[in-house]
């Protein structure tokens, strides 16, 4: 049973919402990993690998399948996905409404849109 956000998955949160502020666009698994080559002391230039890299994987599928990361894209070299967390996704919608909430009104508009989606495949 899950006790919450292990602390991987915090600063993986932490990363996300602060580069997509600047960036204002989602962003790759790269850009992610560079990040925390950067934070590990390393130079992504030089070719610096990430000692944790199958563990920020792991951190980052388990944020996607709790509904706390989204992502578009389906994941081939064309097709890269892009990463951000539901809050900034939402974030527009909300008008200062609580974030805490913007997960439950995503998950809400998904299940909408399977409905309509299924509604059309008829």
């Amino acid at each position: 049973m899950s006790r919450g956000l292990g602390p991987l998955q915090r600063q993986i949160k932490a990363v996300l919402d602060n580069e997509v502020e600047l960036l204002k666009q989602p962003m790759l698994f790269a850009d992610i990993r560079r990040v925390f080559i950067v934070k590990d002391g390393g130079d992504p230039a030089r070719g610096s690998k990430l000692r944790r890299e199958r563990s920020l994987k792991r951190a980052l599928k388990g944020l996607v399948d709790r509904g706390d990361v989204v992502f578009d894209g389906k994941g081939g070299p064309g097709d890269p996905r892009r990463y951000m967390t539901v809050e900034k996704l939402m974030s527009p919608i909300m008008d200062g409404s609580d974030p805490r909430s913007a997960k439950q009104i995503y998950a809400e508009m998904n299940a909408q849109a399977r409905v309509a989606l299924a509604r059309l495949r008829r």
